[in-house]
């Protein structure tokens, strides 16, 4: 069952609703003010240089913020002066039309922040497009739309001031709650229920959103000056805390286990069980220490403690005295791994909840090595070759540009053979609706068209209910907040509260006396013919599938996943082990993972004909989502075990592993010649001598120098698990690469 008290606090004390509180008062501070001396039509149309602004001000790093609402500010004034001078001729019209909308959906090339620049300057296209104003007027026009950005910069400015860290505490903690949300789908794996391949997928999903979490957060922190460089205590507490989370995270992945043998093995007894109640328990309190960094107080003490850990500890002794024998002597040793990886979960929660107090005891000055931080953020390349590379059909940005400019022009084109209402909201429509990718696309559509149906009933209720002037204003005032703050999460629902606040905000303005009734008829009818036209251009010009995609994704993980375990596995051989390589090798990976498990999502959401095979990428990507997990295991035990456990006779199963998978990467470029056979392993006969080279170390063992054959035997696990997902890789790529 959902805990809708926790759904609730997430949302009150994330960073959607704190921007769609801070949108609102900047739209309607204008409003009021210029409103009480009778000019208020200057209020709504700084309102428009608001809403326009606020677009590329998304959650990320505050210069780059700021640059992109700068740009902004700048291009709305251009667009809004050409559009209220060349408005007189509609061949000039459509011209600007195409020309404007190729190039600013052209402009996502450079990325979403880019992307938002340009979405904010076709929105001020679409709102001036069909005035006809003397020029004196226009340009006054264009300046309020300007001072309206102006305004909204102003705005986001002093409060970043005022709470410089709240958006890095609200990432935080949202990145914080989006991995305990991975945790509790951990826990799945040791309760009975859905079969393994599910929970994989699952997993692999929630890996997706953790990835994405991260990823803003780690540009938020590492491209920010004065948390890197000119280092506060708060920026130094909130710089480990994410630290701590994401090796949280990868200590998470190091408890994979064949969790098959584990249940077959352990079925007379309750562990399972009690252990995924326990691992349950710990998602429960970095959730909790995730609304506390969100909120920015501090965290609740720990419920799961030493104690808890002790009980299953002695659970596990006596279940262990009463049921062990030799079928289920490794099943029970797992389970003392992974209560050990429990533990450890339990401490790293345990000093993030001690974080959230920001106690300046906890993280001295010089604790923490910010040179390095650098190469973990990618770097921003805005050089014109991106631009002009993607100047042809084989570019998804550029099918989407030319796919807005046709829609756009075909709208403006019914619009005046169809004079209904406001021709703007049909565009508008268009705009918001067309994405680059065609599941994103498709949702939008059916979002915005159920969403403005219902917020147009409600709407018409109210209006109905009531005419009073405070309850009405009340209510927009409500409706706005909660539009503007589910725009980026409940998009369907946002379009509700929107349409409500849009046709209150008609019908305060009263503009030409009109009736509320044929202002939602308009709205519905307007917002039916951009549905439509959107659709219709997303299937004649359909966007770059995501199956075409699949190839160099999985060539990518493949590879990412090869290099993250050749490092660590060679660490074992007594190769140099770097923890600031080894981070990024590990980044790499997830990342690699994530984008191919992404696409994956979107790609069920295409038509079925373009979902071809989907089995065998599916299969492809929980391969490699099981090979992540087992090299971020072994990569556990070489932080545990540091050079204790180094052997040469490591070597054999390591090269068999990584020529597996340097054959699938061969394999899925086409170059394998064609008489090549891969080399396979004898695994019984290697992990045979394995065992006898590793009883022959432990006589070389001293006092202070022990050495554990139970130990090694967990490397050796672990190597081997992941030579034979290798293999899986193999027979997975051999029937993907049809795809």
């Amino acid at each position: 069952m959902k805990d809708y008290r926790y759904i609730f606090n997430k949302f009150i004390t994330g960073y959607y609703f704190y921007e769609g509180l801070r949108l609102t008062i900047a739209i309607l501070l204008p409003i009021f003010f210029l409103g009480h001396y009778d000019l208020i039509q200057y209020g709504t149309t700084m309102a428009v240089g608001v809403l326009c602004t606020s677009m590329p001000d998304n959650a990320g790093p505050i210069h780059h913020r700021r640059t992109a609402m700068m740009y902004t500010i700048g291009f709305i004034f251009i667009v809004s002066l050409i559009c209220g001078l060349l408005a007189k001729g509609y061949v000039i019209v459509l011209i600007m039309l195409a020309v404007f909308s190729f190039a600013f959906s052209m402009i996502g090339v450079y990325g979403t922040r880019a992307g938002a620049v340009g979405l904010a300057c076709m929105v001020a296209m679409c709102i001036n497009i069909d005035h006809r104003l003397e020029l004196k007027q226009t340009v006054i026009n264009s300046l309020f739309i300007a001072a309206g950005g102006v305004w909204y910069f102003f705005v986001s400015t002093v409060i970043h001031r005022i709470r410089p860290y709240k958006l890095v505490q609200q990432a935080l903690g949202d990145c914080m709650l989006e991995t305990a949300e991975y945790i509790k789908i951990k826990a799945s794996f040791f309760l009975s229920g859905s079969d393994l391949n599910d929970k994989y997928k699952k997993l692999a999903d929630a890996h997706v959103l953790v990835n994405q979490k991260q990823t803003l957060v780690r540009e938020m922190l590492f491209k920010t000056r004065s948390i890197v460089k000119d280092s506060t205590h708060t920026g130094r507490v909130l710089l480990m805390s994410f630290l701590d989370t994401i090796d949280l995270f990868e200590r998470i992945m190091t408890s994979q286990r064949q969790y098959a043998a584990l249940h077959f093995h352990l079925s007379d007894t309750h562990l399972m069980t009690a252990i995924g109640n326990a691992v349950l328990k710990l998602g429960n309190e970095l959730q909790l220490i995730g609304l506390s960094f969100q909120s920015g107080i501090k965290a609740p003490k720990n419920q799961f403690n030493d104690r808890f850990i002790l009980e299953l500890e002695v659970y596990l002794k006596n279940t262990k005295e009463k049921h062990l024998n030799e079928s289920n002597a490794n099943a029970y040793e797992s389970l003392e791994h992974i209560l050990d990886n429990i533990s450890d979960l339990q401490k790293r929660i345990e000093a993030l909840q001690r974080y959230s107090t920001y106690d300046p005891e906890l993280i001295p000055e010089n604790a923490i090595n910010t040179k390095q931080f650098d190469e973990y953020v990618d770097k921003s390349d805005f050089s014109i070759k991106i631009l002009i590379d993607n100047l042809n059909f084989d570019s998804g940005i550029f099918r989407h540009s030319i796919r807005v400019s046709l829609a756009i022009l075909s709208g403006y084109i019914l619009s005046l053979i169809m004079p209904i209402g406001h021709d703007y909201w049909i565009l508008l429509t268009i705009v918001v609706i067309l994405k680059p990718a065609f599941a994103l696309t498709q949702q939008r559509n059916k979002e915005r068209l159920i969403g403005t149906i219902v917020g147009a009933f409600l709407a018409g209720i109210l209006l109905y209910v009531t005419n009073k002037y405070y309850v009405l204003l009340s209510i927009l005032i409500v409706c706005m907040i909660l539009a503007y703050s589910l725009m980026r999460i409940k998009y369907g629902l946002s379009i509700v509260f929107m349409t409500i606040f849009i046709v209150l905000g008609f019908y305060f303005l009263k503009v030409g006396e009109q009736n509320p009734n044929d202002l939602l008829k308009e709205r519905v009818i307007d917002t039916i013919i951009g549905s439509v036209i959107s659709i219709t251009f997303l299937y004649l010009i359909p966007p770059k599938w995501e199956k075409y995609n699949m190839h160099d994704l999985a060539v990518k993980t493949i590879q990412a996943n090869k290099s993250y375990f050749t490092y660590i596995a060679h660490a074992f051989m007594g190769e140099r082990f770097d923890t600031h390589t080894f981070k990024l090798k590990r980044k790499e990976s997830y990342v690699a993972l994530a984008n191919f498990g992404d696409s994956f999502q979107r790609m069920l959401s295409e038509p079925k004909k373009m979902q071809q095979n989907g089995d065998y990428i599916h299969q492809m990507v929980v391969s490699n989502y099981m090979l992540a997990s087992h090299i971020a295991t072994l990569a556990g035990l070489k932080t545990d075990y540091k050079n204790a456990y180094n052997s040469q006779s490591f070597d054999t199963i390591i090269k068999n592993t990584n020529q597996n998978l340097q054959y699938c990467i061969n394999l899925l470029n086409n170059t394998v010649p064609a008489n090549f056979e891969i080399r396979k392993l004898n695994i019984n006969t290697e992990l045979n001598l394995l065992k006898e080279d590793i009883i022959g170390k432990l006589s070389t063992a001293t006092a202070d120098k022990p050495i554990h054959y139970s130990s090694y035997m967990e490397i050796v696990e672990q190597l081997e698990i992941i030579n034979r997902i290798s293999i899986d890789v193999v027979n997975v790529t051999k029937n993907f690469r049809s795809v």
